[in-house]
């Protein structure tokens, strides 16, 4: 089976990738990938853990399934540090590994340097491009055979929550709604130049702020991003920055004198393609 067989089977939907190793696994004798574990998947998670309720938690949900309904072994392996993520590759190839999942687009390095030592492990790689650099040369061609990028338009789910936000806001009498990113990388960019697009589409006048919190775990970078933009008139808050702005002593407290916005948000699933690929003279495509 060719690799991007499996690949395929991986970016059909928020399962994560964990499906991916099962995918290689649907052809059998018996025709049961779960009658016996044959194949063994690791995940490198991206920065922050397992348990964030967002971006790393939903590979390992669908690391999980893959287990459970394919019978894959498989093989977490957490990152609380970008320090971690060449000990973590080390581990997973050395327990031979079939398949070794990277959780982010921060991995790409790791990946690339671990694609080429080792040709014959499979590797993939959520949020990035198996043609972008350094996976692929200056002219986005890919230079690994055993690389799978999983990329889809993330775009488009921003602009869904910008038309929500925008027509909330409206609603509300005063046209202004936040986004508040994390790291600035394109994967993060792209959710809110979907947001910004279709929310200006949507209701025409609507200023849409934006900060970055620079940082994926802190939850204080986070809070003050979010209240500075409260402080501007926000009355909605999109973010797309994981562990930081998900738990609950991240969200702002409302003021006595009024409400608190609307807080909407995404798990950080996110597409490579930068920002700036999406220019407002023409629709949201499919990357």
């Amino acid at each position: 089976m060719k690799v991007s067989r499996w690949v395929m089977l991986a970016a059909v939907g928020v399962l994560a990738i964990g499906l991916a190793a099962g995918g290689a696994l649907i052809k059998s004798d018996s025709g049961s990938a779960a009658a016996k574990a044959t194949f063994k998947a690791a995940l490198i998670s991206d920065i922050g853990s397992f348990n964030d309720k967002s971006f790393n938690e939903s590979q390992l949900d669908g690391l999980k399934r893959a287990k459970t309904a394919l019978g894959v072994d498989i093989v977490p392996l957490e990152s609380k540090s970008t320090a971690q993520y060449a000990p973590n590759f080390n581990k997973a190839v050395r327990g031979k590994s079939g398949l070794i999942i990277a959780a982010g687009f921060l991995l790409a390095k790791t990946t690339a340097t671990y694609a080429k030592k080792f040709p014959d492990t499979k590797f993939a790689i959520t949020d990035y491009g198996a043609g972008v650099p350094p996976l692929g040369d200056k002219n986005f061609k890919p230079l690994y055979k055993n690389v799978e990028g999983l990329t889809y338009a993330a775009n488009e789910g921003g602009c869904l929550v910008g038309v929500l936000a925008a027509k909330m806001a409206a609603k509300a009498g005063k046209k202004i709604i936040g986004a508040v990113g994390g790291i600035k990388i394109p994967p993060v960019d792209i959710w809110i130049a979907g947001y910004r697009y279709c929310a200006r589409k949507a209701v025409p006048g609507t200023k849409v702020l934006i900060n970055y919190s620079q940082d994926f775990n802190a939850i204080d970078k986070c809070k003050t991003q979010a209240e500075n933009l409260i402080g501007r008139g926000a009355q909605v808050l999109f973010q797309v920055a994981t562990t930081a702005c998900t738990r609950r002593s991240s969200r702002p407290k409302p003021e006595s004198s009024r409400a608190a916005p609307t807080c909407s948000s995404t798990s950080r699933t996110r597409a490579w393609e930068s920002a700036g690929s999406i220019p407002p003279s023409r629709p949201l495509t499919k990357h």
